[in-house]
């Protein structure tokens, strides 16, 4: 779960980003993920650190670039759709506080 100061994951560098007309497609090629997402999941991906770096920040930027759109909806959405990249491994989240600094997802 991504509070409004969550440290945003970063990109994986196995996976290859393609942006479509239509929004963009994701590959893993370690994981073997193949995940298509529309404008908003390519935008969030666009927005991933540096770009951004904590989640209210990411939800701040969406929410300006689309003023008719529920500001609560953005963020339910954005975190519906970070929770989906995490667990299916296109995005690294170090945690902080990791003593032994090892990658991990938020569920683990």
């Amino acid at each position: 779960m991504f509070g409004p100061d969550s440290t945003l994951p970063t990109r994986n560098p196995d996976v290859v980003f393609k942006e479509l007309d239509t929004g963009a497609v994701l590959l893993s090629t370690v994981e073997e993920v193949y995940y298509g997402v529309n404008q908003i999941g390519a935008r969030i991906w666009a927005l991933l650190p540096p770009v951004t770096s904590t989640f209210g920040e990411l939800c701040n930027i969406l929410t300006s670039e689309h003023p008719d759109a529920d500001p609560e909806q953005v963020r339910r959405d954005a975190q519906r759709f970070l929770d989906d990249i995490v667990a299916n491994r296109l995005v690294s989240h170090d945690l902080p506080g990791s003593a032994d600094g090892q990658t991990r997802t938020s569920d683990g």
